[in-house]
């Protein structure tokens, strides 16, 4: 297999996925927009479990008022499906770029006409799909210790 040397990628695309603009900025720019939004999403991660700690009233989650309510460890607790959410978003967005890059450099050796568009939507769904799941577990998760809470506050003798 021969690489060609292509001195012009494609930039930009039309809603068929073929290419409407080209640049020569290379091959390491798509590569470098990936890498900097994914250290964004980890240090998201990083920002949310420290907030979560100092100043949880920065954090916004669905039920926030009762996750506020919540000792520190609680919240620490049920902020875990937010950090799978962050990361899995960092998952699809750089199975997005991968693909993206492939087919514009497929593209710019002659090898393709246009992105595969079919392949970008499934991404796109599952990506869709992983957000309102990890919003549902979120939610879940908040209701879980604030049970867990109630219980610890006012345990039910059982004994009979």
């Amino acid at each position: 297999m021969t690489i060609r040397n292509v001195e012009f990628y494609p930039d930009h695309f039309d809603i068929a996925g073929k290419p409407d603009g080209w640049t020569d900025i290379g091959w390491w720019f798509l590569p470098l927009l990936a890498l900097g939004m994914t250290l964004v999403l980890i240090s998201a991660v990083f920002l949310a479990r420290h907030l979560t700690v100092t100043s949880p009233r920065w954090v916004n989650l669905p039920r926030k008022l009762d996750w506020l309510k919540l000792p520190v460890a609680a919240r620490l607790r049920a902020l875990k499906p937010a950090e799978g959410l962050l990361l899995g978003l960092a998952v699809f967005m750089n199975l997005t770029f991968i693909s993206i890059m492939l087919d514009t450099y497929a593209i710019a050796t002659g090898a393709k006409a246009s992105l595969s568009t079919a392949k970008l939507i499934m991404v796109l769904v599952c990506m869709l799909v992983w957000l309102v799941l990890s919003v549902i577990r979120i939610c879940q998760a908040i209701g879980d210790e604030v049970r867990a809470a109630r219980l610890a506050a006012n345990p039910v003798d059982v004994s009979g």
